[in-house]
């Protein structure tokens, strides 16, 4: 059986991440990044993945993408891009970004650390169900959709 590639990239834009790292860098090259690239885990007793030496004493468990980092070049993260990934806790954004689409987070384990300062949309239900504890609006935002931060219990400020 043919393995997976890692990255599956058609014309610049991820599809999908077929690793098993928690911690995962976008190659360069990517300029978009497609809805349910990065995949929503589950736990289950059935999540087990045994490693490629085919031992039943050695498993790899797979608990979903921790950290992301996204190369320069994109410039848009499309509307639900990561909704539902709770494992995602840290996302490093390039300074390209300029527009986060609908629900980009929402339901997700993200924890938001820095916003790009070029960032000048953030679309509605952005961070919604987020673990966002502050945020702070960068300079050149023009709009904020409705609901970008509903049921951020955390966020102080």
């Amino acid at each position: 059986m043919e393995e997976k590639e890692i990255f599956e990239i058609e014309n610049g834009r991820l599809i999908r991440y077929n690793g098993k790292e928690s911690h995962v860098k976008i190659p360069e090259g990517v300029t978009s990044i497609a809805p349910g690239a990065i995949p929503v885990f589950y736990p289950s007793i059935f999540s087990s993945h045994s490693r490629e030496t085919g031992s039943d004493n050695e498993l790899d468990i797979f608990r979903g993408v921790v950290s992301l980092e996204i190369p320069e070049g994109v410039t848009e993260l499309e509307d639900r891009v990561f909704r539902d990934v709770s494992s995602l806790q840290t996302v490093k954004m390039p300074k390209s970004l300029k527009r986060i689409g609908a629900e980009a987070f929402a339901d997700s384990g993200f924890s938001m650390k820095e916003l790009s300062d070029n960032v000048e949309e953030i679309g509605k239900g952005s961070f919604k169900y987020c673990m966002i504890h502050s945020f702070s609006i960068p300079p050149l935002v023009k709009r904020i959709e409705d609901d970008t931060f509903k049921g951020c219990h955390s966020l102080e400020s």
